[in-house]
């Protein structure tokens, strides 16, 4: 009889294994069967999932066949990359020299062609960056859903570093104040691979043996930090019969 339970058990835990692979047919059938435009996701947008500070929107208009923008309170424009054909969009605003602002969008379509988008944004200067992280977008009844937790994995710190660094200490390392970010992420405009990656340059500059305000036991943590990566890059991979993005399992945190 034990032998018997032992092999229903068996069963069972394949079984589960097997499913576990399947697509979720809530995420296939998650996304708009009407094709949206870039510029109307970008306007639809909340400004908290693109902008911190309480900054204003950039305001886009179209002049001489090209989308230029301008930043809230300031006196220049730029023109912005919309590419209709790859369904992707990029708002550059390079600033006055001493930082700048990007927001990407890319559009995505699954198996039932259903579409969504990945929305990137980030701050940067020339000594940190601040990546908000990628969230998913869709239109549901006319309105713009966001859909994150359905679509787009959870991406551990540790998929880029092993056990030698503590949570703990990437806590300790996150509060710094010089830091901004430790991921960040960049969307494809040609492709669907989503590149996660360490912002490892920006961690090397404050490790320099000099006086330049930095602590030594702040020093001394992101050395520590950097000698525990074990990967700078992780690709984020869009699986269009199952409507999400995944990750090798041994990748993410493994």
């Amino acid at each position: 009889m034990k032998s018997y339970l032992v092999f229903l058990f068996i069963i069972l835990a394949i079984s589960i294994s097997c499913c576990s692979k399947e697509p979720n047919i809530n995420d296939v059938l998650i996304g708009s069967i009407e094709r949206i435009s870039l510029i109307k996701y970008y306007d639809s947008l909340p400004t908290v999932s693109v902008y911190i500070n309480n900054e204003k929107k950039h305001q886009l208009s179209y002049s001489n066949q090209v989308w230029i923008t301008k930043a809230s309170g300031v006196n220049y424009t730029f023109p912005i990359t919309l590419d209709q054909h790859n369904g992707y969009f990029e708002l550059h605003d390079q600033g006055t020299g001493g930082g700048g602002h990007v927001i990407q969008i890319a559009k995505y379509i699954n198996s039932k062609n259903r579409e969504i988008v990945a929305v990137n944004s980030w701050y940067w200067n020339p000594m940190s960056a601040y990546y908000l992280g990628v969230k998913i977008f869709t239109f549901e009844k006319g309105r713009l859903k966001q859909v994150t937790k359905n679509i787009f994995p959870t991406i551990s710190i540790y998929s880029f570093i092993d056990k030698s660094f503590s949570i703990q200490e990437y806590h300790r390392l996150l509060k710094m104040r010089m830091i901004g970010s430790a991921i960040g992420y960049k969307l494809p405009r040609i492709g669907t691979t989503i590149k996660c990656f360490i912002l490892k340059d920006y961690f090397k500059q404050f490790t320099h043996d000099r006086d330049d305000g930095i602590l030594q036991w702040e020093k001394s943590l992101i050395r520590k930090f950097l000698s525990s990566l074990k990967r700078d890059i992780l690709e984020i991979n869009w699986d269009i019969k199952r409507g999400c993005f995944i990750v090798p399992t041994s990748h993410n945190g493994g």
